[in-house]
This record gives C-alpha cells, structure tokens and sequence, in this order.
C-alpha cells in the first residue's frame, strides 16, 4: 500500500517537530533555584542555620577568626530544599546585594557540587575568597543530556 503525498508530509512534518521537542527538552537546564547568600559555616555550625530568618546580622557569612576568613568551599544557602547532590554541576548567577552589586564574580558560571552540607546548605567545588554582604542569586541544573552522557 502506497502512501498518499499528504500523509508523506504528515508524516515528515510531525517527525521534525517530535525530533525539536526532544532535542529542546533533552539539551534546556534546569529551571532557576534561588539561593539566599554565600555563606561560611563549618559542619556543625551549618545545622544551625535558618533559612526562613536568614539575615547577615546573625554572622553565618562570616567567621570567627582571621586564619579561616578565606578558606575552605563557597556555601550556598537556599530558603526551600535544594536537591542537590554531590557532583551535580549547576551555573551559579548571583544577583547581588539589594544594589546589585557583586563581591566575588569569580564564583558565578559552571561548577560541581562537592557535598550538601544540609537539605538547605550546598557546598561546591569553589574556593572561598572572603566575607561578603548578603548576595544572592540563582543556580541552574546542567540539561538531562549532561547529565545522562
């Protein structure tokens, strides 16, 4: 049985458009999460945070001691659960202060999850650089096609 012109171009048509959808679907990011701040913590202190009435006056984003200003990870701190896990790679856009203004451009674009600290708190694959005021911004999941090849 010979198919018709029209069902040729049907069938031509709705291939492409079903081959777009997938690619589309397969190679966009993840949706935006927004996280609140940078912030320094060590592992029992990061259990105490709060996200919900998360201010720089209550001192996470800086530490006690000058030997440790500028060490360890970048921390990420997020007002709903992030669902990341380790070697996860997310883009980082921080947004800024309230007057957009930026500390550390160098932690924003690609990088790898290390660990999450708690359900609210990730740490990444980041060399912190130094106290900031309260920056935040938002991270993207890399596409499923990153991650499943």
């Amino acid at each position: 049985m010979a198919l018709s012109s029209n069902t040729k171009k049907i069938l031509i048509f709705g291939s492409i458009a079903s081959a777009g959808l997938l690619s589309y679907l397969a190679f966009k990011l993840g949706k935006d999460q927004e996280f609140v701040d940078n912030v320094w913590c060590a592992d029992s202190d990061c259990s105490n945070v709060d996200p919900q009435n998360y201010s720089n006056a209550s001192g996470y984003s800086n530490v006690s001691g000058n030997d440790e200003a500028n060490t360890g990870n970048v921390n990420l701190l997020f007002r709903e659960p992030h669902n990341l896990e380790a070697g996860d790679l997310i883009l980082v856009k921080q947004t800024g202060d309230s007057s957009g203004n930026i500390t550390y451009p160098e932690y924003d674009g690609w990088v790898r999850v290390s660990y999450p600290r708690t359900p609210y708190i990730v740490s990444l694959d980041a060399t912190r650089l130094g106290s900031s005021p309260i920056e935040g911004g938002t991270i993207q999941r890399e596409s499923w096609f990153g991650r499943t090849f």
